[in-house]
């Protein structure tokens, strides 16, 4: 090597080494890491972090290249940041590759951590994929490539290998998508073959298996189907307890559960950070779980240029939890159970009688203590410094006024290449969407509050959809009226609480759908439930043939327990014909609407 170039190498790694302005850029090579070698780079990235810990504003490069990850004995965490502030890791466009059961981040207790320019994948991810060549009333053939996907058949059931782990195929969880465009093909859901993978199994010739049994769907030959084997092992980025977070030009082409997982954090941006389908392997999968869900987060939630494709739940998930009132001890000491979050001092907890979800005056924590968990239920014995409402017992919930977030969600990109429903948003906080490209198989935006189930807080206030596409949404959602199939219609706001009369109360508050492009196949718009306060107004509604009609909903809308409803200024496609509002539990003086050619009727079908 010539002498100028020694001196332009050594140039270089000054530069990078040289605090300037207090502030410091370190090379994973420093530490042993090198790209491209398929060795562990674990110890050098744990050596890195020992070195970055205590010294803000500090940069761990990652020259381009691969490197690759594998759990040991001591920890199956890659990059553990618990307690680190001032930290960002660049990977410059590496890919960052993971081997078996890992935690590829874990950011606990941390301020200003930024992550950017990298790809996180498995060589042998946790979900396995085929194509079907042949189905008939008795079996199923399809092709799996074993290199690609290892499996075995023992005693006649076949057994998926995934780097040491033996997992058997789910048939709980498992997708069709279209050989062509890789999208969930039109009108199926989960489980569209039933539970023929865990039916006999038997090797046939060219890597296709046999797997006997009565499918309830008979999809076309080359229908590419997900066999998933997990629900929720580790996320790509679990985050908890930490503020002002930066993720950005990140590709997550695969996580065994959430691509991004956040809990009690503060001021989040995502740009650019996406679960998203590896095509260069010709995969139709991404995450296990949703791309991006957050827990109990407060401040600015900001969503931009993101996507999403193959990933094995929704879009992104925003909302509080509901704590459950186990035992009320006192007028201000109960014990309570969360599923997830922690309760903690100085906290203003609104509490809520079940069944009507009507917040009353915020209480304060004084003092909280842990108790031991109850099954999958954390436990937590609260002093209030204010006595609780009389009639507020055992069986009532409370919610956390304190942790909640204003969210921004812009220039996205959700398409109909991943299972389920779009943006689920359930933030009493200001929430914006817009300027995004939906084409979801399910509900594109779905808001609920949820106290049946999963516990999932928060009546909206202030909420605003505007200047996005609808393209042919809903092309596999509710068709017979039960809930549970991906939503009701392309925006569904279905929170647990059920009105039963025109003087009902309602849930929500202040929705605003404007100036949006709506391309419908079918009917169902809107359904909406227990809202105060609905306008939509200036949007454009295009018919199309994309796809047959098939859902039950046969208005444009559908309102149940809803007041002042405002619909006007709206351009419709002639073509279009199901300008009705249909209303429940309401008077017709409920819904205003200059519109022409718009009707508004009663009916008994509420899709509950």
């Amino acid at each position: 090597m010539a002498i100028h170039g020694i001196y332009f190498l050594l140039s270089i790694f000054l530069f990078l080494c040289t605090p300037v302005s207090g502030q410091e850029t370190v090379s994973i090579t420093q530490f042993g890491g090198l790209p491209d070698n398929r060795k562990d780079a674990m110890t050098a990235l744990k050596r890195a972090l020992t070195h970055a810990k205590g010294k803000p504003n500090i940069t761990i490069v990652f020259p381009r290249g691969r490197y690759d990850f594998f759990p040991s004995r001591l920890s199956n965490t890659a990059f553990d940041m618990t307690g680190l502030d001032g930290i960002t890791i660049d990977g410059q466009g590496s890919d960052f590759v993971f081997h078996g059961i890992m935690r590829p981040a874990v950011i606990r207790n941390c301020n200003a951590i930024t992550f950017k320019n990298f790809s996180i994948d498995w060589d042998r991810p946790f979900i396995s994929q085929g194509e079907i060549r042949k189905v008939t009333s008795r079996y199923v053939d399809i092709h799996i490539d074993a290199q690609l996907y290892p499996y075995e058949i023992k005693n006649d059931k076949i057994v998926f290998q995934c780097e040491g782990v033996e997992l058997p195929p789910s048939s709980q969880f498992n997708n069709l998508y279209d050989k062509e465009t890789k999208e969930i093909v039109f009108d199926t859901r989960d489980a569209p073959l039933g539970n023929v993978f865990e039916q006999r199994a038997k090797l046939q010739k060219g890597d296709v298996v046999r797997f006997f049994g009565t499918p309830p769907t008979l999809p076309a030959e080359g229908t590419i189907v997900a066999i998933r084997h997990v629900r929720n092992y580790e996320c790509a980025f679990f985050v908890q307890e930490s503020k002002d977070l930066m993720f950005q030009n990140i590709k997550v082409f695969h996580s065994l559960s959430h691509a991004f997982l956040f809990e009690h954090s503060e001021n989040i941006t995502l740009d650019n950070a996406s679960a998203v389908c590896n095509e260069q392997k010709g995969r139709v999968f991404s995450s296990v779980n949703d791309n991006a869900h957050f827990v109990s987060c407060k401040g600015k939630i900001l969503l931009t240029n993101c996507e999403q494709s193959g990933a094995g739940d929704d879009f992104t998930n925003i909302h509080g939890r509901y704590f459950k009132i186990a035992e009320k001890k006192d007028a201000r000491t109960v014990v309570i159970e969360s599923r997830d979050v922690n309760v903690s001092i100085g906290e203003e907890i609104w509490p809520l009688k079940s069944g009507m979800f009507q917040k009353r005056q915020t209480v304060t924590v004084r003092s909280c203590k842990v108790l031991p968990s109850k099954g999958e239920w954390k436990r937590y014995e609260v002093e209030l410094e204010d006595y609780l409402p009389q009639d507020i017992s055992v069986g009532d919930l409370m919610e956390s006024k304190t942790w909640i977030p204003d969210v921004v969600i812009s220039n996205c990109r959700i398409t109909r290449r991943h299972r389920a429903r779009g943006i689920l948003v359930s933030s009493p906080g200001k929430v914006r969407i817009e300027n995004n490209y939906f084409a979801c198989a399910g509900a594109a935006i779905v808001i609920e509050g949820d106290a049946n189930n999963w516990y999932e807080s928060g009546a909206v206030e202030d909420v605003t959809i505007t200047g996005n596409t609808f393209d042919n949404c809903f092309s596999s959602g509710n068709s017979n009226g039960n809930n549970g199939n991906w939503g009701n219609a392309i925006i569904s706001i279905t929170p647990s609480y059920l009105p039963s009369s025109a003087r009902s109360r309602t849930y929500h508050h202040n929705i605003k759908i404007s100036n949006n492009t709506f391309k419908v196949f079918d009917a169902p718009i809107l359904y909406a439930r227990a809202v105060d306060g609905i306008t939509y107004e200036f949007n454009k509604i295009i018919k199309t043939q994309r796809y047959p009609q098939y859902t039950w909903q046969r208005s444009a809308f559908l309102f149940d327990g809803c007041r002042n409803v405002s619909i006007n200024n709206n351009m419709w496609d002639r073509n279009y014909t199901y300008r009705e509002a249909r209303i429940l539990h309401m008077s017709r003086n409920d819904v205003l609407s200059s519109e022409q050619l718009f009707r508004i009727s009663e009916t008994n079908n509420e899709g509950r």
